[in-house]
Protein backbone atom coordinates (compact mmCIF):
# COMPACT_ATOMS: atom_id res chain seq x y z
CA UNK A 1 0.00 0.00 0.00
CA UNK A 2 1.29 3.47 -0.88
CA UNK A 3 0.73 6.17 1.72
CA UNK A 4 -0.93 9.37 0.50
CA UNK A 5 1.75 12.05 0.40
CA UNK A 6 1.06 15.80 0.14
CA UNK A 7 3.01 17.81 -2.43
CA UNK A 8 3.88 20.97 -0.49
CA UNK A 9 7.58 21.07 0.58
CA UNK A 10 6.64 21.90 4.17
CA UNK A 11 4.39 18.84 4.27
CA UNK A 12 7.21 16.62 3.01
CA UNK A 13 9.35 17.83 5.90
CA UNK A 14 6.53 17.26 8.39
CA UNK A 15 5.98 13.71 7.13
CA UNK A 16 9.67 12.80 7.31
CA UNK A 17 10.03 14.37 10.76
CA UNK A 18 7.03 12.43 12.03
CA UNK A 19 8.54 9.14 10.87
CA UNK A 20 11.84 10.02 12.56
CA UNK A 21 10.06 10.73 15.84
CA UNK A 22 8.13 7.45 15.76
CA UNK A 23 11.00 5.19 14.68
CA UNK A 24 14.11 6.88 16.11
CA UNK A 25 12.60 8.97 18.89
CA UNK A 26 14.21 12.19 17.69
CA UNK A 27 14.05 14.97 15.13
CA UNK A 28 15.96 14.41 11.86
CA UNK A 29 19.39 15.96 11.37
CA UNK A 30 19.69 18.37 8.43
CA UNK A 31 21.36 15.91 6.04
CA UNK A 32 18.98 13.10 6.89
CA UNK A 33 15.95 15.34 6.45
CA UNK A 34 17.16 16.51 3.03
CA UNK A 35 17.91 12.97 1.88
CA UNK A 36 14.52 11.57 2.88
CA UNK A 37 12.59 14.54 1.49
CA UNK A 38 14.32 13.86 -1.83
CA UNK A 39 13.40 10.19 -1.60
CA UNK A 40 9.79 11.07 -0.82
CA UNK A 41 9.56 13.51 -3.72
CA UNK A 42 10.70 10.76 -6.09
CA UNK A 43 8.54 7.90 -4.89
CA UNK A 44 5.57 9.59 -3.14
CA UNK A 45 5.57 6.55 -0.87
CA UNK A 46 6.16 7.18 2.83
CA UNK A 47 7.00 3.50 3.26
CA UNK A 48 10.28 4.16 1.43
CA UNK A 49 11.27 6.48 4.27
CA UNK A 50 10.08 3.94 6.83
CA UNK A 51 12.07 1.21 5.10
CA UNK A 52 15.28 3.24 5.03
CA UNK A 53 15.08 4.13 8.72
CA UNK A 54 14.10 0.66 9.94
CA UNK A 55 17.15 -0.76 8.14
CA UNK A 56 19.49 1.67 9.90
CA UNK A 57 21.89 0.65 12.70
CA UNK A 58 20.38 3.40 14.85
CA UNK A 59 16.94 1.80 14.66
CA UNK A 60 18.44 -1.62 15.47
CA UNK A 61 20.17 -0.14 18.50
CA UNK A 62 16.97 1.50 19.69
CA UNK A 63 15.01 -1.73 19.34
CA UNK A 64 17.67 -3.66 21.22
CA UNK A 65 17.56 -1.12 24.02
CA UNK A 66 13.78 -1.34 24.20
CA UNK A 67 13.46 -5.12 24.20
CA UNK A 68 16.75 -6.32 25.63
CA UNK A 69 18.24 -6.21 29.08
CA UNK A 70 21.82 -7.53 29.11
CA UNK A 71 21.34 -8.70 32.67
CA UNK A 72 18.53 -11.08 31.69
CA UNK A 73 18.90 -11.59 27.93
CA UNK A 74 20.89 -14.36 26.26
CA UNK A 75 23.98 -12.22 25.70
CA UNK A 76 26.50 -11.65 28.52
CA UNK A 77 26.24 -8.34 30.35
CA UNK A 78 28.91 -5.70 29.60
CA UNK A 79 30.61 -6.36 32.92
CA UNK A 80 31.01 -10.03 32.02
CA UNK A 81 33.34 -9.35 29.07
CA UNK A 82 36.95 -9.12 30.20
CA UNK A 83 38.14 -7.12 27.19
CA UNK A 84 36.67 -4.43 24.94
CA UNK A 85 35.10 -5.71 21.72
CA UNK A 86 37.72 -5.13 19.01
CA UNK A 87 36.40 -3.75 15.73
CA UNK A 88 38.36 -3.36 12.50
CA UNK A 89 36.56 -0.95 10.18
CA UNK A 90 37.75 -0.89 6.55
CA UNK A 91 36.12 2.11 4.91
CA UNK A 92 35.63 3.94 8.18
CA UNK A 93 34.35 7.39 7.25
CA UNK A 94 31.28 8.84 8.95
CA UNK A 95 28.13 8.99 6.83
CA UNK A 96 25.59 11.74 7.35
CA UNK A 97 22.56 9.49 6.98
CA UNK A 98 23.51 6.43 9.05
CA UNK A 99 25.36 5.29 12.14
CA UNK A 100 28.25 2.86 12.22
CA UNK A 101 27.16 -0.77 11.90
CA UNK A 102 28.55 -1.53 15.37
CA UNK A 103 27.00 1.52 17.09
CA UNK A 104 24.45 -0.68 18.93
CA UNK A 105 27.27 -2.23 20.96
CA UNK A 106 28.21 1.08 22.53
CA UNK A 107 24.55 2.00 22.93
CA UNK A 108 24.06 -1.19 24.95
CA UNK A 109 26.97 -0.32 27.24
CA UNK A 110 29.74 -2.52 25.84
CA UNK A 111 33.30 -1.25 25.65
CA UNK A 112 34.75 -1.17 22.15
CA UNK A 113 38.08 -0.53 20.53
CA UNK A 114 37.98 0.57 16.88
CA UNK A 115 40.83 0.37 14.36
CA UNK A 116 39.61 2.26 11.30
CA UNK A 117 41.06 2.58 7.81
CA UNK A 118 40.05 5.61 5.73
CA UNK A 119 42.27 6.85 2.87
CA UNK A 120 40.45 10.15 2.26
CA UNK A 121 42.34 12.56 4.51
CA UNK A 122 39.43 14.93 5.11
CA UNK A 123 37.10 12.06 6.00
CA UNK A 124 39.65 10.53 8.33
CA UNK A 125 40.09 13.84 10.14
CA UNK A 126 36.32 14.37 10.22
CA UNK A 127 35.83 11.17 12.14
CA UNK A 128 38.74 11.77 14.49
CA UNK A 129 37.34 15.20 15.29
CA UNK A 130 33.73 14.07 15.69
CA UNK A 131 34.53 10.97 17.73
CA UNK A 132 37.58 12.00 19.73
CA UNK A 133 38.20 8.89 21.78
CA UNK A 134 41.34 7.09 22.87
CA UNK A 135 39.61 3.83 21.90
CA UNK A 136 39.50 4.97 18.24
CA UNK A 137 42.58 4.57 16.04
CA UNK A 138 42.32 5.85 12.46
CA UNK A 139 44.85 4.87 9.78
CA UNK A 140 45.10 6.36 6.26
CA UNK A 141 45.65 3.16 4.29
CA UNK A 142 43.95 1.69 1.25
CA UNK A 143 43.34 -1.89 2.36
CA UNK A 144 43.52 -4.38 -0.50
CA UNK A 145 45.83 -6.93 -2.07
CA UNK A 146 49.10 -5.00 -1.85
CA UNK A 147 49.03 -3.82 -5.47
CA UNK A 148 49.22 -0.32 -6.96
CA UNK A 149 45.86 0.93 -8.16
CA UNK A 150 44.02 3.98 -9.43
CA UNK A 151 41.66 5.58 -6.91
CA UNK A 152 38.53 6.96 -8.57
CA UNK A 153 37.13 9.87 -6.56
CA UNK A 154 33.45 10.48 -7.30
CA UNK A 155 31.17 13.47 -6.82
CA UNK A 156 29.66 11.65 -3.81
CA UNK A 157 32.89 10.62 -2.13
CA UNK A 158 31.35 7.76 -0.17
CA UNK A 159 31.11 5.98 -3.55
CA UNK A 160 34.79 6.53 -4.42
CA UNK A 161 36.53 3.28 -5.24
CA UNK A 162 39.66 1.54 -6.43
CA UNK A 163 37.49 0.43 -9.34
CA UNK A 164 35.87 2.60 -12.04
CA UNK A 165 32.13 3.12 -12.17
CA UNK A 166 30.24 0.91 -14.58
CA UNK A 167 28.25 3.70 -16.20
CA UNK A 168 26.38 1.25 -18.41
CA UNK A 169 24.67 0.00 -15.25
CA UNK A 170 24.65 3.08 -13.01
CA UNK A 171 22.90 5.15 -15.69
CA UNK A 172 19.90 2.81 -15.46
CA UNK A 173 19.04 3.64 -11.82
CA UNK A 174 17.65 6.82 -10.31
CA UNK A 175 19.88 6.66 -7.24
CA UNK A 176 23.08 6.07 -9.23
CA UNK A 177 22.64 7.96 -12.50
CA UNK A 178 24.07 11.18 -11.04
CA UNK A 179 27.37 9.56 -10.02
CA UNK A 180 30.45 10.79 -11.83
CA UNK A 181 34.21 10.47 -11.33
CA UNK A 182 35.69 13.92 -10.74
CA UNK A 183 39.36 12.99 -10.45
CA UNK A 184 41.75 10.08 -10.02
CA UNK A 185 44.82 9.47 -7.88
CA UNK A 186 47.50 6.81 -7.74
CA UNK A 187 47.09 4.54 -4.73
CA UNK A 188 49.21 1.86 -3.08
CA UNK A 189 47.10 -0.74 -1.33
CA UNK A 190 48.27 -2.62 1.74
CA UNK A 191 47.27 -6.04 2.95
CA UNK A 192 45.45 -6.12 6.26
CA UNK A 193 47.83 -8.88 7.35
CA UNK A 194 50.74 -6.47 6.84
CA UNK A 195 49.35 -3.58 8.89
CA UNK A 196 47.80 -5.39 11.86
CA UNK A 197 49.94 -7.00 14.56
CA UNK A 198 50.14 -10.77 14.16
CA UNK A 199 48.42 -11.27 17.52
CA UNK A 200 45.59 -8.77 16.93
CA UNK A 201 42.21 -10.26 17.82
CA UNK A 202 39.32 -9.13 15.59
CA UNK A 203 35.86 -9.56 17.05
CA UNK A 204 34.03 -7.62 14.32
CA UNK A 205 35.47 -6.99 10.85
CA UNK A 206 33.50 -4.48 8.78
CA UNK A 207 34.25 -3.82 5.10
CA UNK A 208 32.66 -1.14 2.91
CA UNK A 209 35.08 -0.35 0.09
CA UNK A 210 32.91 -0.23 -3.00
CA UNK A 211 33.46 -3.52 -4.78
CA UNK A 212 37.02 -4.16 -3.60
CA UNK A 213 36.04 -6.27 -0.60
CA UNK A 214 37.22 -9.62 -1.97
CA UNK A 215 40.72 -8.29 -2.69
CA UNK A 216 40.87 -6.96 0.87
CA UNK A 217 39.77 -10.32 2.26
CA UNK A 218 42.38 -12.13 0.18
CA UNK A 219 45.00 -9.95 1.84
CA UNK A 220 43.66 -10.84 5.28
CA UNK A 221 44.08 -14.62 5.44
CA UNK A 222 45.88 -14.54 8.79
CA UNK A 223 43.53 -11.90 10.19
CA UNK A 224 40.46 -13.94 9.24
CA UNK A 225 41.77 -16.83 11.31
CA UNK A 226 41.46 -14.49 14.33
CA UNK A 227 38.10 -12.97 13.33
CA UNK A 228 34.72 -13.83 14.86
CA UNK A 229 32.21 -11.85 12.75
CA UNK A 230 32.44 -10.30 9.27
CA UNK A 231 30.07 -7.52 8.20
CA UNK A 232 30.75 -6.92 4.52
CA UNK A 233 29.04 -4.78 1.92
CA UNK A 234 28.28 -7.08 -1.00
CA UNK A 235 26.91 -6.39 -4.46
CA UNK A 236 24.41 -8.22 -6.62
CA UNK A 237 25.16 -6.16 -9.73
CA UNK A 238 28.32 -4.77 -11.35
CA UNK A 239 28.19 -1.18 -10.11
CA UNK A 240 31.97 -0.95 -10.49
CA UNK A 241 33.83 -2.54 -13.38
CA UNK A 242 35.48 -5.80 -12.36
CA UNK A 243 34.09 -5.78 -8.84
CA UNK A 244 33.34 -8.81 -6.67
CA UNK A 245 29.81 -10.06 -6.07
CA UNK A 246 28.05 -11.42 -2.99
CA UNK A 247 28.53 -14.97 -4.29
CA UNK A 248 32.31 -14.46 -4.52
CA UNK A 249 32.51 -13.21 -0.94
CA UNK A 250 30.27 -15.97 0.42
CA UNK A 251 32.27 -18.75 -1.25
CA UNK A 252 35.56 -17.25 -0.05
CA UNK A 253 34.45 -16.87 3.57
CA UNK A 254 32.68 -20.23 3.70
CA UNK A 255 35.97 -21.89 2.74
CA UNK A 256 37.54 -20.18 5.76
CA UNK A 257 35.05 -21.37 8.35
CA UNK A 258 32.41 -18.63 8.23
CA UNK A 259 28.67 -19.26 7.99
CA UNK A 260 26.49 -16.79 6.09
CA UNK A 261 23.81 -15.58 8.52
CA UNK A 262 21.80 -12.84 6.82
CA UNK A 263 21.78 -9.71 4.72
CA UNK A 264 20.93 -6.38 6.32
CA UNK A 265 20.43 -2.87 4.99
CA UNK A 266 19.45 -4.18 1.56
CA UNK A 267 19.32 -1.47 -1.08
CA UNK A 268 16.80 -1.84 -3.87
CA UNK A 269 17.04 0.77 -6.60
CA UNK A 270 14.51 2.15 -9.04
CA UNK A 271 15.01 2.12 -12.79
CA UNK A 272 15.09 5.35 -14.79
CA UNK A 273 11.88 5.17 -16.83
CA UNK A 274 9.96 7.74 -18.92
CA UNK A 275 7.03 7.84 -16.50
CA UNK A 276 9.28 8.95 -13.66
CA UNK A 277 7.94 6.15 -11.46
CA UNK A 278 10.46 5.19 -8.80
CA UNK A 279 10.21 1.78 -7.16
CA UNK A 280 12.91 -0.38 -5.65
CA UNK A 281 12.66 -3.06 -8.30
CA UNK A 282 16.21 -4.43 -8.19
CA UNK A 283 18.40 -5.47 -5.29
CA UNK A 284 21.80 -3.91 -5.96
CA UNK A 285 23.71 -4.24 -2.71
CA UNK A 286 23.39 -5.11 0.96
CA UNK A 287 25.53 -5.77 4.00
CA UNK A 288 26.22 -9.50 4.35
CA UNK A 289 26.74 -10.97 7.81
CA UNK A 290 29.02 -13.95 8.50
CA UNK A 291 29.80 -15.66 11.81
CA UNK A 292 32.78 -17.94 12.38
CA UNK A 293 31.47 -21.46 12.96
CA UNK A 294 31.39 -22.06 16.75
CA UNK A 295 33.35 -25.31 16.68
CA UNK A 296 36.87 -24.54 17.79
CA UNK A 297 36.00 -21.21 19.40
CA UNK A 298 36.51 -20.64 23.11
CA UNK A 299 33.56 -19.87 25.40
CA UNK A 300 34.71 -16.25 25.66
CA UNK A 301 34.82 -15.94 21.85
CA UNK A 302 31.32 -17.35 21.54
CA UNK A 303 30.20 -14.92 24.25
CA UNK A 304 31.40 -12.01 22.10
CA UNK A 305 29.59 -13.47 19.11
CA UNK A 306 26.44 -13.71 21.23
CA UNK A 307 26.68 -10.02 22.15
CA UNK A 308 27.07 -9.05 18.50
CA UNK A 309 24.23 -11.34 17.42
CA UNK A 310 21.85 -9.86 19.99
CA UNK A 311 22.68 -6.18 19.91
CA UNK A 312 23.91 -5.49 16.38
CA UNK A 313 21.54 -7.81 14.53
CA UNK A 314 18.67 -8.45 16.97
CA UNK A 315 19.17 -12.23 16.67
CA UNK A 316 18.32 -13.39 20.16
CA UNK A 317 17.93 -17.07 19.33
CA UNK A 318 21.37 -17.11 17.70
CA UNK A 319 22.80 -15.43 20.80
CA UNK A 320 21.17 -18.05 23.00
CA UNK A 321 22.44 -20.88 20.82
CA UNK A 322 26.00 -19.53 20.92
CA UNK A 323 25.89 -19.25 24.70
CA UNK A 324 24.57 -22.80 25.04
CA UNK A 325 27.02 -24.33 22.52
CA UNK A 326 29.03 -27.25 23.85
Amino acid sequence: MTASIPTAPADFAKSVSAVYRVLLGREPEEAGLAYHIGLLKQSHDLMDVVGTLTRSPEFAARMSALISDPARGPAPAPADLAEPITIVDIGAQRLSDESHAYAPLEAAGYRTRVIGFEPLAERLQDRKTAEADEALEMLPYFIGDGSRRTFYINNYDATSSLLPLNERLTSQFVELAYLDTVRTEDASTRKLDDVLPAHQRIDFLKLDIQGFELEALKGAEAALARTLVVHCEASFAEIYKGQCFFSDVEIFLRARGFAFIDIVHAHRAGYVVPSGTVRGDRLLWADAVFFKEPEGLTPSERAVQAVIAQFVYGKHALAEKLNAFT
